[in-house]
């Protein structure tokens, strides 16, 4: 329940402010990538007590303020794929003491877990151009009778650094091809999927051609039209 003050209020002004969208709290929820229940319960403390101010309970001092809470997350937004040591470390520059056990209670009191990115092309200027070419070129096209292939490469000992970030929050990693071990062909359309195809070899136009007539024609169903992206995308 443990957010930024300044993302309480936010949650305040997007559902309560006489100037504000009054959006429900699902869509607060969505918007500021927190959960519904962490966006009732402000809620219903504003409303409650006209504040949304942490109530300080018995026991224990906690160890670190507001301030430095927002200066936490902050900082594991400008480097979610930095280590908790090495995040305490930035932080101690600025001023900010603290334990890697109190740095991660700290991440998940702002809903933030230790997971893998998610990996995307390494797209150039030239191939963001490209596609979109070609979108505006096949605009039209009724998607309900394509086929669509694509092949992709596999290695074993593939390196994927973890990042810190919310559930069902996306954090993309540039990533270039590599020396692999097995390569993979497949096909789908709206209808369901077609054969699976896994090779060593190169994939060159006379292999593409064998794959096309042995896995591609079996695999398409009457009617349906088979569309093939040429080109360095």
């Amino acid at each position: 329940m443990n957010i930024s003050v300044k993302k309480r209020w936010e949650i305040v002004f997007l559902s309560r402010h006489e100037h504000g969208p009054h959006m429900s709290n699902v869509n607060i929820s969505q918007y500021l990538r927190i959960s519904e229940s962490t966006v009732r319960y402000w809620l219903e403390r504003y409303e409650t007590t006209g504040d949304i101010e942490i109530i300080q309970k018995s026991g224990r001092k906690r160890s670190t303020t507001e301030k430095q809470d927002d200066t936490i997350q902050s900082m594991i937004a400008q480097h979610p794929t930095e280590s908790t040591r090495q995040i305490a470390v930035r932080l101690s520059k600025k001023g900010v003491k603290i334990s890697k056990t109190t740095l991660r209670r700290r991440f998940k009191e702002a809903g933030l877990q230790l997971m893998k990115p998610t990996s995307k092309p390494l797209l150039t200027a030239d191939h963001i151009k490209k596609r979109l070419e070609w979108t505006i070129q096949h605009q039209d096209v009724d998607w309900n009778q394509v086929i669509f292939t694509d092949e992709s490469s596999f290695h074993m000992k593939q390196v994927i650094r973890r990042v810190w970030k919310k559930r069902g929050e996306k954090y993309y990693v540039s990533t270039v091809k590599h020396p692999v071990k097995i390569h993979v062909w497949g096909c789908f359309s709206k209808h369901g999927f077609g054969k699976l195809v896994l090779f060593r070899k190169t994939l060159n136009s006379e292999f593409m051609c064998k794959i096309y007539k042995n896995d591609l024609l079996p695999s398409a169903k009457n009617g349906l039209v088979i569309i093939t992206i040429t080109g360095n995308f």
